[in-house]
Order: structure tokens, then C-alpha cells, then sequence
């Protein structure tokens, strides 16, 4: 990771535990994530490993540079593809929907 950017986020991190992931553009639905992997920006070693493959080279480059659009259109379709999953339910499926996304619900008290 770029150190410049370590060093901004360990001085950030002091007071505030959360980070946006893109610090460019942090409140743009946009393709500058695969720019930042590109420049070592990643705050994750595996958007990092992005760069490793060359199939997942090849998506980053082809996202970062954003040629008619390809990445709004591909999160698009993803978007879509993923509306289309049945959604979870509580109850005997084996499932459990969390109350806080960050914790496993508490047994219940029979």
C-alpha cells in the first residue's frame, strides 16, 4: 500500500475506526476504486491481489479505465442479478437474520 496513505489512515484512525474504502470519491458510486488498486491505494490485501491474476488484472484495467461506461453497465446487470436471489426469511430454512449486521443474534430463551 502506498505509504502516504497508511501513514493518513493509521492518523485518521486514531479517532474515527471507519474509513471509506474510496477515499477519492467516497460519496460517488464510481470506478475509481480500480484506479486506486491500480495505484496502491487498496486499503485490502485482497483488492491488492487484484493485480496478481491476469484475468483479475485484466477486469481492473478494463473498470479503471471505464470505456463506454463497461463498469455502471456491468454493476447494472449485477444489481439486477442480485434482486433476483429469493430472499432470506427467519424460521426453519437453517438461516438467521441478524438484528446487527456486526453480531450473532442471541439464543433464544425457551
Amino acid at each position: 500500500m502506498n505509504q502516504t496513505l497508511v501513514k493518513d489512515l493509521n492518523g485518521e484512525c486514531q479517532s474515527n475506526p471507519s474509513v471509506n474504502q474510496d477515499y477519492k470519491t467516497p460519496d460517488d458510486l464510481d470506478s475509481q476504486y480500480y484506479q486506486n488498486v491500480v495505484d496502491n491505494d487498496a486499503l485490502f490485501d485482497s483488492d491488492a491481489a487484484l493485480t496478481n491474476s491476469t484475468d483479475t488484472n485484466a477486469l481492473v484495467d478494463t473498470y479503471r479505465t471505464n470505456l463506454m461506461n463497461k463498469w455502471e453497465k456491468d454493476f447494472g446487470e449485477a444489481m439486477v442479478k442480485m434482486g433476483k436471489i429469493n430472499t432470506k426469511t427467519k424460521g426453519d430454512k437453517g438461516v438467521e437474520i441478524r438484528n446487527q449486521c456486526w453480531t450473532y443474534n442471541a439464543p433464544p430463551n425457551y
